[in-house]
């Protein structure tokens, strides 16, 4: 009872999403603007400039359909949320960074667990998730903290229904991930981080070729040095990664069997099963 209690409470304090007020405001001046030129005699200039307008609709109206993009956007900690198990590590991770305000690991934890469950679906923790990320880099200046930050704000693209704001969430985290791969390059999470958070977003953000340069790198580093991933993320990732890519570049024979072959080196139990999911695309 306690526990359903706990979970209740935690999601009534969450609310529910609701159509913001600018987003409202900008279909208004769109529908007027179009209202106003049906009124007019329709010049060149005038048709023009409905068909701009109609096809800034269109694109908004694409983003609208795709508001699930980034389900799922970064997995870094291997960790697995129950219906009920998040609640009580959040509850928990909150309860320390509120006796330990200035404790690093306890903001960088906390920060953790928002993106974790806000990644996996949780809507009105993205922002939550931003902030935490901010007060780690505060305390110190982490490009690992810096590359999450970039990935949450992309997850708060996902989950607001004003498209402008959309739009800008994405450009913002993207930046910031960039930012975090230049200052170290070789930092596997890092690399990690931002390949899987640009490979969930939608081709016309143009990020394929940023994700290729991560994996390609991975791959050069774990056929180097393997080690260098033990007991920070199951290498089968890379494989599963590199797999996407072709298959988006067109290239699913070649998809399949680097797929094939993660699986083979792939020991951690959510990986083979996204690898599994993967293939069943073969099938």
């Amino acid at each position: 009872m306690r526990r359903k209690a706990l979970k209740s409470s935690l999601l009534l304090r969450l609310g529910a999403n609701r159509l913001d007020q600018e987003s409202e405001g900008w279909i208004s001046s769109v529908c007027n603007g179009l209202l106003r030129a049906n009124q007019v005699r329709f010049t060149s200039s005038a048709w023009i400039k409905v068909i701009e307008r109609i096809k800034v609709s269109l694109m908004l109206i694409k983003l609208l359909l795709i508001p699930l993009f980034l389900l799922a956007s970064v997995n870094v900690m291997l960790s697995a949320y129950g219906s009920e198990e998040w609640i009580t590590n959040l509850i928990t991770a909150e309860k320390l960074v509120k006796s330990n305000p200035n404790c690093y690991k306890c903001w960088f934890d906390y920060a953790m667990v928002l993106h974790e469950v806000s990644s996996e679906g949780y809507t009105n923790l993205s922002r939550k998730a931003v902030e935490a990320w901010e007060k780690v880099l505060k305390l110190k200046n982490d490009p690992v903290a810096k590359s999450f930050l970039g990935s949450s704000w992309t997850v708060v693209a996902r989950d607001s229904v004003n498209p402008i704001e959309k739009l800008m969430a994405v450009d913002k985290g993207s930046r910031i991930m960039d930012e975090a791969v230049k200052e170290d390059p070789t930092n596997v999470i890092v690399r990690r981080v931002r390949f899987e958070t640009y490979l969930q977003l939608p081709d016309m953000f143009n990020k394929l070729k940023f994700a290729e340069e991560d994996i390609d790198y991975l791959f050069k580093v774990y056929k180097s040095t393997p080690q260098v991933f033990n007991g920070v993320y199951d290498p089968g990732y890379i494989f599963l990664g590199k797999a996407k890519v072709l298959l988006k570049k067109g290239e699913g024979s070649k998809a399949k069997s680097i797929a094939e072959a993660g699986l083979k080196i792939a020991k951690d139990e959510k990986c083979t099963t996204k690898i599994n999911q993967f293939l069943e695309k073969f099938k």
